[in-house]
């Protein structure tokens, strides 16, 4: 049994041993890489218009359809779809959280259909309201420009024209947006994110489609300036 012992522990040393002078490596499974390595950037440029990267996103490639709820409402409201494919826009996307956003069978006060009630109750479709209605908000979603954190945007407000027609909403009569850059991290999964109208921080940013930048959000939008 001592032996036996000992020829154990013999093993056991030669194995460390063999992982030391062999860069870390046991039984060709790699433990540890080199920390001078090359950090890896996901590339923002889609490769696509921003209309074809809503319908990929929504009706093309179940059940990856984030975008379905906003695609459904493009559709209802008669909004002119070649606007998502011309140049010098910023589009702000909206997750189906942005508009039908239910936890426990309640619908949530900060998705369109709960922030717009109808007759004092939660909408649960599109055609709960006008389609005119609908159309303006989908235009307030369509920035007049391009804005990213790196080109333009900083933590001051950047009052920004949309496609509404102004005087449309008299809580605001430029139909304008306000767009910042949070000067803090929100939480250890978000770092500085866009905010749009003092209260909406921008779900993933900076997309970058061929004909401007997208931003997607995941709660509504308040329709005044802050």
């Amino acid at each position: 049994m001592k032996n036996r012992t000992i020829i154990v522990a013999q093993i056991l040393v030669a194995v460390m041993m063999a992982w030391t002078f062999t860069g870390c490596s046991l039984f060709g499974l790699d433990l540890q890489k080199d920390y001078n390595r090359k950090p890896h950037t996901i590339d923002p440029a889609l490769h696509m218009t921003a209309w074809d990267y809503l319908k990929m996103r929504s009706v093309e490639n179940d059940p990856d359809s984030i975008f379905k709820f906003m695609y459904d409402g493009i559709i209802y409201s008669g909004i002119d779809t070649n606007l998502y494919m011309q140049s010098g826009y910023t589009f702000i996307l909206l997750h189906n959280d942005a508009i039908n956003r239910v936890v426990k069978k309640v619908t949530q006060p900060d998705c369109f259909f709960g922030a717009n009630l109808v007759n004092g109750k939660a909408a649960t479709k599109w055609s709960d309201y006008p389609k005119d209605m609908v159309k303006n908000y989908l235009m307030y979603m369509i920035l007049v420009g391009e804005f990213t954190h790196v080109e333009n945007l900083t933590i001051n407000d950047t009052v920004v024209t949309t496609i509404l027609p102004t005087g449309t909403w008299s809580q605001n009569q430029g139909s304008q947006m306000a767009v910042k850059i949070v000067n803090a991290s929100p939480s250890n999964t978000s770092d500085y994110p866009i905010q749009l109208n003092d209260s909406v921080n921008v779900r993933t940013s900076d997309l970058i489609p061929t004909n401007g930048v997208i931003q997607v959000v995941d709660r509504y939008i308040p329709t005044s300036l802050p």
